[in-house]
């Protein structure tokens, strides 16, 4: 007979307490319930378990390989599963004792698998597996094939009183193969996560540690933690965002900044809505949308190019339902994006083009002609085409491509993409020396005349001139570089003129994209890429200039994981057997390098793509930093990649945010940068100007952007991967301007026709070295690197963030913080918009760090390596802080996980001089009023 597990209790909103213990002793447990339902409504709700190794009946046929599984990450330490040459089924009897309309979930095997379902004796159903949720791998040896678990939604199904019979069908193209851990029913609106039952405790952790376990949020008008009301009533509202100088504004001539994230509402449309109302409660005013496969599919299958489009324009109506504006992006990438021979002759069956589109040929027209079919669909859902659509505000023309990076190598390039970019390099050359005989000539009076890159395998196969036919060869982009190989070996003038004609060409490409779409009707700010090149000091700057063809300047970048010598498996997926070791970058060696880029002048500036990654544990210190620093520098707009949904996630994915150490954080950090809370320099602390016609010789800039480190690019180009070109001796060529300029104020570059030249603040009046401690041109924001703690202060925001033990009591001016935990957050805010000395109405955001239940590593000598990844529930490190308050204060009343009200509180303490508050250890919202 199937084990089942049931458990029936008043609705879930009203018992969260008794919920929250563990059911042992069943007299206690009947007194208990007696008195919670004497006070509530008469109103019963039921979910129901079954174990999916204990059907009725089943044919199917296990395989050793299939079933080498981690039983730890599996309900019951067990599940059913077939893998076999013929279709196998699998049939439950659901035991109902109160009639109701269920909502029935089962944790199965999605990868690559086909299901199907039936009740009773209906007809089957197929299921589409693709929208499982929180899918973890849980084979043994942690290879990544087809042995993983997920939960599925299979709909809703009205159940009388009674036996029931549910029955599934295992008919995958791969050995039919699936499985089944648990089946979940619920009338109470729970969600399953992970193996365990959520209708029962979930409350599994590690000592020092407690469960975070919110449930699904209800999203209760009356949470405290609540920003809807920062966006608009509907996204765009008052018009199309525009930009203003180096500045947002709104359809209302409004100031804006964007708190925004990686997509967030998940593969369900029925959930949308939903998601999008949550990604709004924690700030969020903008989600970047991926569509990366959109120009393919509409060349290839315009079926399911319909499909693809009314699925974003869903998410479109969502968003802007919300108040959040929509950033399409990923349209083309070209590393991820190959081209086949009838797209392009000369590309076969497919490869990736590098610079094919920077260069007017059919592939370009054709790209282009998709960018507008593509933004004049009509949607279905709002009526309007995403080009008349106001809450769609930006429209990326490509992703991290560019003529500068090191993937620009055109001894690689198929013949039919190396020949137009050397034809258009002659034709360049012509312009500019009348014929190619007089380029040669004024070549041949450069240093190392006859240089062209020959002599050292780190420049690649060169592309041989055949001046015949107009065709000049072309160095790699790392040979432009100010790494000592390359100044040693190429033609200086003979690089400076292709620089010259690379850049030309990218910004003139930009240009006439934008000239297009606007004569098209499209109405969106136009940004043209996001990304870095082969040298920051040589060429970064040169990049960001062909930005200002389009309407903003965007950047793309990380700080990344420190791992062992062949310690990442893979850059996609934490795994057993990852080598690594923790670092913040708050504290040497580390350094916040996604802060750290020159700002356009007159151009606003946003980070489109950013994240801490997993598993480094210090990663609370992200959201306060960005929310802190960016608004000092007066960046205009932040994107947190990326979220699955916005919904709790409890596994260790590279990327994820679903966690109390990131989206937990939102609401104070999100309000804080959205209000303004930080104040923006009035004026950059160092201000360039750079002569286009030393960059294109290739001097360099005296401020250079700070690299991160990208765990995709370094598994593409390894070491080259935020690193920084070498001199002979081994040395980096250090920048002019102190890299900790950027945490002083904002640092301001600009190229143009006049001379170079260099302004800058007297720096060392902030930057203390002999101390390690850099303080902010405003006085609010102060960095100590020896400790590892950076702090705000401001009238309505104040708080720490690092290693705050090390730190002792943090004093500020409205409030001081003694913590006991060796690396956390406190960040005391006003929700009223009241300065904190008259607020009436505080929150207090506390954060450590997340892991997953069952996380365990061992020590590698400086390493750690991940023995068994873990699962539900998320555990979080206990809270250890006082916060102590100059003014008196009656009550501080602590929040769920959702940021919901409980009945809760902690003690109020008065102190000589003021009030103490006791955070409680178990959670990370506390409101004083």
């Amino acid at each position: 007979m199937a084990k089942e597990r049931r458990l029936v209790l008043p609705v879930r909103r009203n018992v969260n307490e008794f919920r929250s213990r563990r059911i042992a002793d069943p007299i206690s447990t009947a007194v208990l319930l007696g008195i919670v339902l004497a006070f509530l409504p008469r109103v019963h709700a039921e979910s129901i378990w079954i174990e999916g190794e204990q059907p009725e009946a089943s044919d199917v046929r296990h395989h050793g390989w299939y079933d080498g599984v981690d039983a730890d990450l599996l309900s019951g330490g067990d599940w059913l599963s077939h893998f076999g040459g013929q279709v196998a089924t699998a049939s439950y009897n659901v035991r109902v004792t109160k009639p109701a309309t269920y909502t029935v979930w089962a944790r199965i095997n999605p990868t690559k698998s086909s299901l199907a379902i039936a009740w009773d004796d209906q007809a089957w159903q197929s299921i589409p597996t693709r929208n499982a949720k929180h899918v973890v791998n849980v084979a043994k040896d942690g290879a990544v094939d087809l042995r993983f678990v997920g939960w599925l939604r299979l709909g809703e199904r009205s159940l009388a009183k009674g036996t029931s019979t549910l029955r599934f069908r295992f008919d995958s193209k791969n050995q039919n193969h699936g499985a089944i851990d648990a089946i979940f029913l619920t009338d109470e609106g729970l969600s399953p996560v992970g193996k365990g039952n959520p209708a029962e405790e979930g409350q599994l952790h590690h000592p020092g540690y407690f469960a975070w376990s919110p449930g699904t949020d209800p999203l209760r008008e009356d949470s405290p933690i609540d920003l809807r009301r920062l966006n608009e009533t509907v996204a765009g509202e008052s018009g199309f965002v525009r930009r203003d100088g180096d500045r947002f504004v709104t359809g209302a001539d409004e100031p804006i900044r964007f708190w925004a994230v990686q997509n967030g509402l998940g593969k369900d449309p029925a959930q949308y809505e939903r998601r999008a109302r949550r990604l709004a409660k924690y700030g969020v005013n903008l989600v970047r949308m991926g569509s990366g496969e959109f120009f393919r599919v509409w060349r290839q299958n315009p079926d399911q190019m319909r499909a693809l489009v009314d699925d974003l324009h869903l998410r479109v109506a969502a968003l802007r339902k919300a108040g959040i504006y929509t950033y399409i992006d990923h349209l083309y990438w070209h590393t991820h994006h190959p081209i086949r021979e009838a797209d392009f002759p000369g590309f076969g069956e497919g490869k990736n083009a590098i610079a094919l589109m920077f260069f007017k040929n059919q592939f370009q027209d054709a790209y282009r002609q998709f960018l507008i079919d593509f933004m004049h669909t009509p949607n279905r859902h709002t009526g309007l085409s995403m080009a008349d659509d106001p809450a769609v505000a930006f429209l990326e023309i490509q992703n991290e491509s560019s003529l500068l990076f090191y993937t620009f190598n055109p001894a690689r390039f198929p013949e039919s993409e190396r020949a137009l970019v050397e034809q258009r390099f002659g034709d360049w050359l012509k312009a500019k020396y009348g014929d190619l005989a007089s380029a040669q000539k004024s070549w041949q009076t450069s240093p190392r005349p006859n240089g062209n890159g020959l002599q050292d395998p780190r420049t690649g196969k060169p592309t041989p001139d055949q001046w015949d036919v107009g065709r000049v060869g072309l160095y790699s982009a790392g040979t432009l570089s100010g790494a000592d190989w390359a100044v040693q070996q190429r033609n200086q003038r003979r690089a400076a003129d292709q620089l010259q004609f690379m850049v030309e060409s990218q910004q003139a490409f930009y240009q006439t994209m934008r000239h297009s779409l606007r004569s098209a009707g499209v109405k969106q700010m136009i940004v043209p890429s996001n990304w870095k090149t082969a040298d920051p000091k040589v060429l970064d700057a040169l990049e960001r200039h062909t930005y200002t063809a389009g309407d903003v300047v965007c950047r793309n970048s990380y700080f990344g994981v420190d791992y062992a010598k062949d310690g990442q498996q893979k850059f996609y997926e934490i795994e057993v057997g990852d080598t690594y070791r923790d670092g913040s970058a708050l504290k040497r060696p580390g350094l916040p390098a996604p802060l750290g880029t020159p700002l356009v002048k007159d151009y606003p500036f946003m980070v489109t793509e950013n994240n801490w990654t997993r598993p480094n544990r210090y990663r609370v210190e992200w959201p306060l930093m960005i929310a802190s620093y960016a608004s000092l520098q007066g960046i205009d707009g932040w994107t947190f990649f990326a979220m699955e949904d916005v919904d709790w996630r409890h596994s260790m994915g590279v990327w994820d945010l679903s966690n109390p150490s990131i989206l937990g954080q939102f609401p104070a950090t999100a309000l804080m940068f959205r209000r303004g809370d930080v104040r923006a320099a009035t004026e950059p602390v160092v201000d360039e100007s750079v002569a286009l016609d030393d960059a294109y010789q290739m001097k360099g800039t005296a401020a250079v952007p700070l690299r991160g480190s990208d765990a995709l690019w370094q598994a593409r180009i390894g070491e080259l991967e935020g690193g920084q070109p070498k001199q002979a001796d081994g040395q980096i060529d250090q920048p002019s301007v102190d890299p900790l300029a950027y945490f002083v104020g904002p640092v301001v570059q600009s190229l143009g026709d006049g001379p170079s030249t260099l302004r800058s603040a007297s720096l060392s009046q902030y930057i203390d070295r002999d101390q390690q401690i850099v303080r902010s041109v405003t006085g609010q924001l102060s960095w100590n690197a020896g400790v590892g703690v950076m702090t705000v202060n401001t009238p309505r925001a104040q708080g720490a963030w690092g290693f705050l033990q090390d730190a002792g009591t943090i004093r500020l001016d409205d409030v001081a913080i003694d913590s006991r935990n060796t690396y956390g957050s406190v960040l005391v805010i006003s929700l009223d918009g009241m300065p904190l000395a008259q607020s009436a109405k505080i929150l207090i955001q506390t954060g450590t760090w997340d892991q997953p239940y069952g996380f365990e590593t061992e020590s590698v000598g400086e390493y750690q390596r991940i023995t068994k990844l873990g699962g539900y529930p998320m555990n979080v490190r206990e809270v250890d802080a006082t916060v102590h308050f100059k003014r008196p204060w009656k009550q501080a009343r602590v929040l769920d996980g959702n940021g919901d009200w409980q009945d809760r509180t902690v003690p109020v303490t008065e102190m000589k001089w003021g009030r103490s508050v006791q955070l409680p250890t178990d959670a990370i919202y506390t409101v004083v009023q």
